[in-house]
Formats: structure tokens, sequence, C-alpha cells
């Protein structure tokens, strides 16, 4: 039974979803005591967050209450249940989050901070608890929490480079201290497990390419670069590969010289995305970039096309006035 224990946390701890699946799976088929079937459940509750099901993970945690009510108390537990209802606000859709869910898991991890001081996952709880304090629009205290998360203990491999990638994000985008911001970003990426998520991986490189822009554009370029062939490997999914060639694309598109490189990078950008059905930010940027670059090498009817597509995709362009202005220039030198 000890080691089916171990298999279980093993394959949590690595993240392995199937071998987690399994191994729960296999033990649930014992003999198992009330508290034994309880501690059961908690565990497949975490292999569900693994697999983004939180509402799942609830009915888990709720069917273990009830068969032991003693493992409330235990840290673990409180965890899970924390983590429970941070997923459930993270991934609901747009407009169906419940606040309460947020309210909900903070109170349980500061419950875990001020009742289990030495417990041993205790860097993953500041973790959590930062980011929802970053939901909350509270850089300072999240700051702190992140800073708490880098010297507490954690079960978590990745937990360092996650917290140096939070603190880099408030650096860069609440304090605008942009070198400050590289220099915690590249600690993340120093520090991220060589065999953890590469999608994580290059989710940070990302970040690094837009906070190079502020710091030395050439730099930002070849950072952008390196991602997008990195991002081209298989193993990667499109959404992976179309973020790093946006990303790529602004870059060139700050730079003079570089427009057929930016056209490149973002036909394939609307090739492997999906098109959108109605308004789309993302898209109207994309098509701008595309108006701007077609324009700068004369190629005016691409441009006035990628201009007319950028209004279609974001009708309240913030610079709709002016892009009305060039599209009707460029009807003008048609005629």
């Amino acid at each position: 039974m000890a080691s089916l224990w171990q298999d279980v946390v093993q394959a949590i701890n690595d993240k392995d979803l199937k071998r987690a699946e399994v191994a729960v799976a296999r033990l649930l088929k014992n003999d198992l005591s009330e508290a034994d079937r309880a501690r059961t459940l908690i565990y497949r509750a975490r292999v569900r967050l693994l697999g983004l099901r939180p509402d799942d993970a609830m009915l888990d945690i709720r069917e273990a209450l009830a068969a032991d009510e003693h493992i409330r108390q235990h840290p673990y537990t409180i965890e899970v249940l924390a983590d429970t209802h941070f997923q459930r606000f993270e991934i609901a859709s747009a407009g169906f989050a419940d606040r309460q869910d947020v309210i909900q898991a903070q109170a349980y991890y500061h419950q875990i901070i001020k009742e289990h001081a030495d417990y041993e996952n205790l860097g993953w709880i500041y973790y959590q608890l930062g980011r929802i304090q970053l939901v909350a629009n509270e850089p300072i205290q999240a700051k702190q929490s992140f800073h708490q998360g880098l010297f507490q203990p954690s079960w978590n491999k990745a937990l360092t480079a996650y917290c140096y990638e939070r603190l880099a994000f408030i650096a860069y985008y609440e304090e605008r201290a942009s070198r400050e911001a590289l220099t915690l970003i590249d600690k993340a990426l120093h520090t991220y497990p060589a065999d953890e998520s590469r999608t994580w991986w290059i989710q940070a490189h990302l970040m690094r390419t837009k906070i190079l822009q502020d710091v030395d554009l050439d730099r930002a370029i070849r950072s952008a670069r390196y991602i997008v062939g990195q991002a081209s490997d298989p193993a990667y999914n499109k959404t992976t590969l179309a973020e790093a060639l946006f990303a790529s694309a602004e870059m060139y598109a700050k730079s003079p010289g570089y427009e057929r490189e930016a056209i490149s990078a973002l036909q394939q950008f609307l090739q492997i995305s999906r098109k959108p059905v109605g308004v789309d930010v993302t898209w109207s940027r994309a098509y701008e970039m595309l108006g701007d670059a077609y324009f700068a090498l004369g190629q005016f009817d691409q441009s006035m096309s990628a201009y007319q597509l950028c209004l279609q995709y974001n009708p309240y362009h913030p610079w709709e006035e002016a892009i009305a202005r060039r599209i009707e220039t460029l009807s003008e030198m048609k005629k």
C-alpha cells in the first residue's frame, strides 16, 4: 500500500496526468478505511486540477470531507481546496467567473500561512496568494508574496522560476522598470528546470522579448527569431507558435528595414491562427502592422486592403480616424 501512495505522490509532483490517474485508480480498488479513502480522494482532486477540471475536483473534496471530517484540518487538503477555487475562477468563461471563488481561495491560503507555518509547500501558497493579489490589482502585496515564495519550501521544482517571472511582470508592467524586469526574467529562465514544460519556458522568453523592446531593439529581434525557431518545433501547439510569430512581427514593425520580415511573420500568424468571428483586437493589430509594412514597401493596394481589414476587426480602433484617412489617401492614389 505504501508504494501505491508513493506512486500517486510522485506522479502528481511530476505533473504526469495519465500516470497519476492510473495510480489513484489502483488505490481506490483496495479495501480502504474511511480515512484512507478520504486521503485518496484528495489526491484525485489534485489530479483533476492537473487536468483543469476544478468542478470534478470539488466533488472529490466534498466526498472526502464526508468520509473523514478530520482531513479538513490538514494543510494539504486546505491547499487543494484553495487551488480548486482559484482554478475555477481562472478558467471560467469571460463574464462567468465567480469573484467568490477568489475570495475563498485567498482565505484558505491565509489560513495555511497562519495555522501551518512549517508546511512543506509554503512557497506554493505564497506564490498562489501573490497571483490572487495581482488579480485584485494589489501589485505591492503581490510583490511581497512572490519574494516570500522564493525563500519558502516547496514541492514544485519550478517555483523559483515562477516567482521570478511574476516579479518580472510587476517590474515591467507596474513599475515600468525595464532593466530590472530583464534581470528578473533572466533569473526565471536560468532557474527553470530543464525537464519541466517547455511551453512555460517559451512564454517566459516571449515576455523577455517584449521587455527587450525597451532595452535593446536589436537583441529583441534576435530573441524573437530564436523563439519562433523554438516554437516551430512540432512538439508545440499552433497557439504557441502564433504568439511567437506575433511577438516577432511587433519587433520588426518597430525597426525600419525589416518590413519584409514583418509581412512574412504576420502572414504566417494569420495562416495558423483561428479566424475570429467578430471583433478581435489582435487580428486588427496584425492587419494594421501589415498595412504599415506594405505602405513602406510601396505596395499600396495591399496596404489599403490591410488597413480596411484592420478596421473591420476593430471598428472601435483608438486610431480609427487616422487609419481611415490612410485608406482614403490610398484610394485617391489609385485613381
